[in-house]
């Protein structure tokens, strides 16, 4: 529970330092080496679905096992940079440099020098997936899941409803790429309410969580639902697995 407390009660610190930004750097550089790679095996699944959800109807006139969240994930890397592996890959290293500056600022409310694991993590973790995966691993929800996780827990635990809305947006797209992840974001909710105490402050934590759930979890369902699709999206998730 000490680490929880500096993250919800640590000092609120100025930005990014320099090591933080040369960290991301190193992200940004490792990540630059990728873009020409091509789009491969399930990859190129998503991003086809991806393209059909801005263009077609998706779970109609092209069907697969996985929830919905990967294609708006690609979807949007495609509106934003395109539908190839330049675009695609540009928006995941967007997305991961994001994530990466999310995790330093975590790093920065622990006390002293330890702040510094945040670096090493960051660097263990974000340089690896670009260092050494290879085109089949590109764009895998798993590896794409793991830094929106600890930007909704970090998110979550702040004191700031901003940031606990923020979390519960984030958690409700986990949840619409890959089910399973559902208990572990309940479980950081859970400590984000216990560490608080109380029903009053139970009710003010919870509130600005779930309304960032329901207002994702809405806009994700609104295409199915006006497409006439979202009969067929429901049975992927929830009974075909």
């Amino acid at each position: 529970m000490a680490i929880i407390r500096s993250i919800t009660d640590g000092p609120a610190r100025r930005g990014l330092d320099a090591v933080d930004l040369a960290t991301l750097a190193v992200v940004v550089v490792a990540g630059l080496l990728r873009v020409p790679q091509p789009l491969h095996g399930d990859t190129l699944t998503f991003v086809h679905g991806g393209d059909v959800l801005v263009h077609g109807r998706l779970y109609a006139d092209f069907w697969d096992i996985k929830p919905p969240g990967i294609f708006y994930f690609t979807a949007l890397g495609g509106l934003l940079f395109g539908f190839d592996e330049v675009g695609q890959h540009l928006f995941e290293l967007l997305y991961m440099t994001v994530t990466a500056g999310l995790a330093l600022l975590a790093a920065r409310t622990l006390p002293g020098r330890t702040r510094r694991f945040g670096n090493l993590a960051v660097l263990l973790a974000w340089v690896p997936h670009y260092a050494v995966g290879t085109c089949f691993f590109a764009l895998q929800i798993e590896g794409i899941i793991g830094p929106a996780l600890l930007a909704s827990a970090f998110l979550g635990l702040r004191e700031e409803k901003g940031a606990r809305f923020a979390s519960g947006c984030m958690a409700a797209w986990i949840i619409a790429a890959k089910q399973l992840f559902a208990p572990l974001i309940l479980v950081f909710w859970w400590l984000s309410i216990r560490h608080r105490g109380g029903r009053a402050q139970a009710r003010e934590t919870a509130a600005p969580l779930l309304a960032g759930a329901v207002l994702v979890a809405v806009v994700l369902a609104l295409p199915f639902a006006l497409q006439g699709t979202l009969g067929e999206v429901l049975r992927t998730v929830f009974v075909y697995p």
